[in-house]
């Protein structure tokens, strides 16, 4: 999937994650890793992908669903072997997705810090930000570091401006904040876009605020 089509799901409405078995016992039934992995991945029974786009689109991450799913379904796989019924499935569910995001975002500051190139194969996960803010693919990583060190009212109005391509009155308009705080926010934003300075250990440990 380009990054174009990313953008777009990013933008619709989230499916709602729906379940297609009578109960979890039908998809954990004490099976080991490597088959739990084929079952899940197969028609996504346990409504993943869905669950990840519900989590982008409420924290405002520019993450491709994609890979999202990709991780969660392993994540499952290798816990749902050990998963009784509790907590609830729900629950279960959204705290996979949760730390699948949690582990992406941690792998590109990483990778970030440690100064790894970003490989051609790889840029199609980083797309988004080449192809709606310009910045070259070899960047794009850092990029997504640096997004997801702002505050959550900067990574609003930011997705808001360059993804959603609304303008600063509407972006008011919209509840984001004051003609004046979006001004600033959007300004301070791009700033730190276009200097895509290395992330720090800070920023490593920052990304707990993201999923509190």
């Amino acid at each position: 999937m380009d990054g174009g089509a990313q953008v777009q799901e990013l933008l619709v409405p989230a499916p709602r994650p729906a379940l297609r078995a009578k109960s979890w016992r039908s998809l954990f039934d004490g099976s080991d890793s490597r088959t739990l992995l084929a079952r899940f991945a197969d028609g996504d029974p346990l409504g993943l992908w869905a669950r990840g786009a519900q989590l982008v689109q409420e924290r405002r991450l520019v993450l491709h669903l994609d890979r999202l799913h990709l991780r969660a379904v392993a994540r499952s796989a290798y816990l749902g072997a050990f998963y009784t019924g509790r907590p609830s499935l729900e629950e279960w569910l959204a705290e996979r997705v949760r730390e699948s995001a949690k582990e992406l975002l941690r792998d590109d500051v990483v990778e970030e810090l440690e100064s790894m190139p970003l490989a051609p194969a790889d840029a199609w996960k980083y797309a988004m930000f080449s192809e709606v803010l310009g910045i070259e693919s070899a960047s794009t990583r850092r990029a997504s570091a640096v997004f997801h060190r702002f505050t959550a009212a900067r990574r609003r109005i930011v997705f808001a401006a360059t993804f959603r391509g609304l303008s600063p009155a509407a972006c008011t308009e919209h509840g984001l904040g004051s003609a004046e705080t979006v001004s600033r926010e959007l300004r301070e934003g791009l700033n730190a876009l276009s200097r895509l300075e290395r992330p720090t250990l800070q920023d490593l440990l920052g990304l707990e605020a993201l999923f509190q």
